[in-house]
């Protein structure tokens, strides 16, 4: 199963919206595709199972890193090939938790492998902040995509949002940047090569544009998927594949050493030396004394 993480630290910028229509089109392309609900929002809840606005889902997310159920038993049906982990008001306070804290970068990894064999494809929608939850759902994924908006402000909080990464210990590789919402003005133009020029080879192909019909078949329960004659239809399965390709490519790198000089676009996990038995280990750049 490869897992895939949306995120950013801006809302707003349609990481459930997304999420839902990747996981909608993988679906209907034959994969078995499951998504997870990480956000207190629930928006990605409330999109795939409506009626559960501002009510407690049993068992949600919460749920399973309460230990009070497993992930097997919280995974939901959508429809074919499609389910969900949902998640309720109940993540609210999640990243006080002392355990959570201390374990957040194993409390997803290690859930996901119960349901490895059930489904090709796992995609996470994040909260859109440096956080706990963010960070577990990083740690446990194979690669991340970075939506941007057509605006200056998102461009500026997509480059916040790497410079944070660095900070965090082996988190997951960016597989691209998705322009999402995109409309065909001038300050559109040039947002996109923008950045084009700042993520050389990064930023996907397809870019998604803005449609009211999308948010008209939202409210109806319905995806880019359910309309296969739609242009909506076409930009999504052209990014599934996109994104397919950048998984794939992810993974033959990831078993290839790095070429000498090329720095990685997120900061590898810092190596721990463990002290050899009856040996002292001197502090990194501590000077060595001269023997007499």
């Amino acid at each position: 199963m490869k897992t895939i993480s949306c995120f950013q630290i801006k809302g707003g910028v349609g990481k459930s919206f997304l999420v839902v229509q990747l996981g909608s089109m993988l679906a209907d392309m034959g994969k078995r595709v499951l998504v997870i609900d990480t956000d207190v929002q629930s928006t990605l809840t409330h999109r795939l199972l409506p009626g559960h606005e501002g009510t407690a889902i049993r068992p949600s997310l919460r749920d399973v890193f309460d230990h009070q159920s497993s992930l097997p038993a919280a995974v939901r049906s959508v429809r074919d090939n499609l389910s969900i982990v949902p998640c309720d008001i109940r993540m609210d306070g999640l990243d006080e938790d002392l355990e959570f804290r201390r374990r957040q970068h194993l409390a997803l990894r290690e859930v996901l492998r119960e349901v490895a064999e059930s489904f090709d494809v796992c995609l996470i929608d994040l909260p859109g902040r440096m956080c706990p939850t963010s960070r577990a759902g990083l740690w446990a994924s194979d690669g991340f995509l970075l939506p941007i908006n057509p605006n200056a402000e998102s461009v500026m909080t997509a480059r916040t949002t790497m410079a944070g990464l660095e900070r965090i210990m082996n988190p997951a590789p960016l597989l691209g940047v998705v322009c999402n919402g995109w409309r065909n003005t001038a300050l559109a133009g040039a947002v996109e090569r923008q950045a084009r020029q700042h993520w050389r080879g990064m930023v996907f192909a397809t870019t998604i544009g803005y449609r009211e019909s999308l948010q008209k078949m939202a409210l109806a329960g319905q995806t880019a998927a359910d309309r296969p004659k739609s242009a909506a239809y076409e930009e999504f399965l052209q990014l599934s594949r996109e994104v397919l390709k950048a998984v794939s490519r992810e993974e033959k790198s990831s078993s290839t050493p790095p070429a000498a000089g090329k720095k990685p676009l997120v900061r590898a996990a810092r190596r721990h030396v463990q002290p050899v038995a009856g040996k002292r280990v001197a502090p990194k750049g501590a000077a060595k004394k001269s023997k007499k």
